[in-house]
């Protein structure tokens, strides 16, 4: 070891000479500097999620680039495009850039995520429907996107609409898909999901609510109605049996009904429950519109749990008892951790 310490090191050799020489250690210094700042700056434009210059061209792939241009797009067909949320505000300036190139004047953009950015640039030409990330957004949100996009495409033939929402693969393809169906692109909301994963790449519609909302707009397209906002009395919620959740196997349920957005009603029960016998949560309650039914369980010891998460639409409720099975459940339907039986099921009885 040399009497300061220090080593130097060049291309595919290592010398260990003592660094005397003041020039030699200003050379070492400024190259030890110049390191650390190139690291710095790979770091930042990953963050950034760009590539980083020293990596040579952008490689042609679609989630790092379009024709050249520094943005996650995708075209579903000639008239509706889909990507990512611009994370900086040069990923925006890119996004416009892009737009104005390909499409200046005939664009208008959707954001369907709940994060928003300075949209002071595009003119008043993006339109925000925020939604829940692993949720829903209200019924009429989507209609009233199908109706907007309907009459925007219908203006000029060159007219387009870009959708995004966080990466551009869930929340977009809930709107992008219901959009196919309302404009007859596809006839059922299976076909129009097959569609958007096909032109999509990650590009997926699982959740049960999202699947649900999409045969709601089918429904309602085939029969040439929009919905409404109907009321019902909600007298019941029954659990088929109880999901394991708390140490013991067994679950203390705990359950908040949002209608529209609001929380209208909460329930917290005083037991717990280990049984496969129906467990009943009597109610008498008005409800309309877009209804969430979110339950937990809750333990001393491992706290308040997520269980499960019921979305439905009351238009669409046509039965004085509505059994939702646990692969329309949001939450048991990927039953990650075998907390719910295979029988497992809800019950909602309505008048």
């Amino acid at each position: 070891t040399s009497q300061d310490g220090l080593h130097t090191q060049k291309q595919g050799q290592c010398h260990e000479d003592v660094c005397s020489d003041e020039e030699e250690m200003r050379v070492w210094l400024t190259k030890l500097r110049e390191a650390m700042k190139a690291n710095i700056d790979m770091t930042a434009e990953i963050a950034r999620n760009k590539t980083p210059s020293v990596f040579g061209e952008l490689p042609e792939h679609p989630s790092w680039s379009h024709e050249g241009y520094r943005i996650d797009v995708s075209y579903i067909n000639d008239s509706i495009l889909v990507c990512s949320f611009p994370p900086t505000r040069s990923d925006v300036y890119e996004l416009k850039r892009f737009m104005d190139d390909k499409h200046k004047g005939h664009y208008k953009i959707v954001n369907v995520c709940e994060k928003h950015y300075d949209t002071a640039m595009f003119s008043e030409n993006v339109i925000a429907y925020p939604t829940p990330h692993n949720g829903i957004c209200k019924l009429s949100d989507l209609w009233s996107f199908c109706e907007f996009t309907d009459k925007w495409l219908k203006e000029e033939e060159t007219n387009v609409v870009l959708v995004h929402c966080q990466t551009g693969t869930v929340r977009s393809g809930l709107f992008v898909s219901s959009y196919l169906i309302h404009s007859r692109v596809c006839w059922t909301s299976e076909q129009a999901i097959k569609l958007f994963k096909t032109k999509r790449e990650n590009g997926t519609i699982s959740a049960p609510c999202h699947k649900r909302y999409l045969k709601y707009i089918e429904s309602s397209v085939i029969a040439g109605e929009q919905p409404e906002d109907i009321t019902l009395l909600f007298s019941s919620i029954t659990l088929s049996n109880s999901p394991a959740f708390n140490e013991d196997g067994s679950c203390k349920p705990y359950f908040v009904i949002f209608q529209n957005g609001e929380e209208i009603y909460e329930f917290e029960s005083t037991e717990s429950y280990k049984t496969e016998d129906p467990i009943s949560f009597p109610m008498s309650l008005q409800i309309s519109g877009d209804i969430k039914i979110q339950f937990y369980s809750v333990s001393d010891i491992l706290g308040t749990q997520d269980m499960f998460t019921i979305h439905f639409h009351t238009f669409y409720i046509n039965s004085s008892n509505v059994r939702f099975s646990r692969d329309m459940i949001d939450g048991a339907h990927l039953n990650t951790f075998k907390q719910f039986t295979e029988s497992f099921s809800v019950s909602l009885e309505v008048k």
